[in-house]
């Protein structure tokens, strides 16, 4: 029996893995060139040599953080391709110039903060804190948390609303909303998949000085500590007696800094690895 269950346990693992060979077999994303543009074909030159792909209403094409169309590529125009490979010929599924995938890993990968714009039946249209519109598909199964809505409902969802966002890409390359909530979302990310090689990799820790933006989360002034998140995990920053807080040209105070406020982060770690801001703009208008 027990030999019996270790050749079944074997070849499950066996057709698992051709089947995990096979599926990512079927997808690929490559850099390119693109070399001409027909009305259902482009073809791109990419490092092994010209490759002609097709496309359809299906493909997604993004350009300047937007959606847009084939037409919108011209010769020269250096992208970022995602490909069907086990079709006949090449499928083009999604083509975007190089900061549109950027942009796009991150809203697809980690909570946004964004500003509700629209909501109709199948979608959430939104302004991206960090630039862009977008629109997430947006379905009952959606999880609305609003501070003082209990339950909250998709109706609440309300033109000039302030949102956090998280959501999962589907088949189809539309986001769906998991959660859709007016308190920052951590993510808590410390993986992340590299595009090209689909391997999953550690998302490295912050230099040892530098800048980033970041959403707070929390303020807590008896420890002179505020959190934020970024790039989906929470950091702990700590503000010091020569700390400059800034918003425009105008200094102001850590009081000045509230929950959801969008800052910009100069800072140095110290010997335990702490984040020490001697500035922190306020981003806001």
């Amino acid at each position: 029996m027990k030999r019996q269950s270790l050749m079944r346990f074997f070849g499950f693992i066996f057709l698992f893995a051709i089947w995990t060979g096979l599926t990512f077999a079927e997808t690929q994303i490559i850099d390119a060139r693109v070399a001409k543009v027909d009305d259902k074909s482009i073809v791109l030159n990419t490092a092994s040599g010209p490759l002609a792909v097709a496309f359809d209403d299906k493909t997604k094409f993004w350009k300047n953080k937007a959606e847009a169309s084939a037409d919108k590529f011209v010769e020269g125009d250096m992208v970022v391709a995602r490909l069907k490979t086990n079709a006949d010929p090449t499928e083009l599924r999604e083509l975007t110039d190089k900061t549109s995938w950027t942009w796009l890993e991150a809203v697809r990968k980690t909570p946004q903060q964004a500003t509700v714009a629209q909501l109709d039946q199948k979608y959430l249209y939104v302004k991206l804190a960090i630039g862009g519109e977008y629109k997430y598909r947006i379905t009952e199964k959606s999880g609305i948390e609003l501070k003082g809505k209990n339950p909250a409902v998709l109706s609440d969802l309300t033109p000039g609303l302030v949102v956090y966002i998280k959501g999962r890409t589907l088949a189809t390359l539309d986001t769906w909303a998991v959660l859709v909530s007016d308190q920052p979302i951590a993510s808590n990310t410390k993986t992340t998949k590299n595009s090209k090689t689909g391997k999953t990799v550690k998302v490295a820790p912050l230099p040892a000085a530098g800048t980033f933006e970041a959403v707070v989360t929390k303020v807590t002034p008896t420890i002179n500590m505020i959190d934020v998140l970024e790039s989906g995990r929470v950091l702990h920053v700590t503000y010091v007696g020569s700390t400059r807080f800034l918003k425009g040209s105008k200094s102001v105070t850590f009081r000045d800094v509230n929950t959801g406020s969008r800052v910009k982060v100069i800072y140095r770690r110290d010997k335990l690895g702490r984040i020490i801001a001697s500035n922190v703009e306020i981003l806001d208008p």
